[in-house]
């Protein structure tokens, strides 16, 4: 039997907000994720709900996958760097989950991992339809176009050059949304309309850092259930294997 792929699946619960709909996952997402990997038969996940502790050098190693859903908590400085450091040097893989990606909690991570540099709005409980823009990437390989109805993220991304787009996003339905903006230039947020309509977002990519492999995907609130969508589990489960280094052809 050949050996589990050995993954770390970590959340960030700061933070979160339950005034309009409740957190959709009471075990965690960590819980929620590390739960569908370990389903599979090919990973051997664990899920935890600290950082600087398991992103030092000693605690990364026993993993090749790390999986990261983050709503804003402080991770230091030096656990980031640490973290990059493994996977530039192609001993890890890393999957970025939602909300990784807005927070200026992580600057590291997100400018050296997931390849994003720009300014971006989100709004939640948005239909969305997500449609496949690389047919060929075996991670989204003979996946149709589906919808989800979750937090919604607009462009501008400003992704840098290298990163490869696995799904872009469509809402549907034709009303602006009024959404908040992070500006990574100014710093700070800005209330802002969006006009939606026709408007394609990118969804899930993929970049190299260094000699490592990074995937990102978009949807993933927590007060929506997505991560016990089967076809979101597919993507993930296909996401964790293909950034494994022991599973690169």
């Amino acid at each position: 039997m050949p050996d589990k792929i050995r993954a770390l699946c970590w959340t960030d619960a700061s933070g979160l907000h339950t005034q309009q709909r409740p957190i959709a996952y009471e075990e965690g997402i960590h819980n929620a994720v590390a739960d569908f990997l370990n389903a599979s038969g090919d990973f051997e996940a664990t899920a935890v709900a600290t950082a600087d502790e398991v992103f030092q050098s000693n605690g990364l190693s026993q993993y090749e996958v790390v999986l990261m859903w983050a709503h804003g908590r402080p991770v230091s400085l030096e656990a980031q760097h640490n973290l990059v450091r493994h996977v530039e040097a192609g001993r890890l893989g890393f999957v970025g989950l939602h909300s990784v990606l807005m927070f200026p909690s992580y600057p590291v991570l997100v400018g050296r991992l997931l390849g994003q540099t720009g300014r971006y709005g989100w709004e939640d409980g948005v239909p969305m339809r997500f449609t496949v823009a690389a047919p060929e990437h075996p991670i989204v390989e003979g996946i149709e176009s589906f919808e989800l109805s979750d937090e919604a993220y607009y462009e501008p991304f400003g992704l840098v050059e290298g990163a490869e787009v696995l799904l872009t996003m469509e809402v549907c339905e034709t009303a602006p949304r009024r959404s908040q903006l992070y500006n990574h230039a100014l710093g700070r947020y800005e209330q802002v309309q969006h006009q939606v309509e026709g408007v394609v977002s990118r969804a899930a990519w993929t970049y190299r850092a260094g000699e490592g492999r990074v995937v990102y995907f978009q949807p993933g609130h927590e007060t929506d259930p997505t991560y016990r969508n089967l076809l979101v589990q597919q993507l993930l489960h296909r996401a964790a294997r293909w950034v494994a280094p022991s599973k690169r052809g």
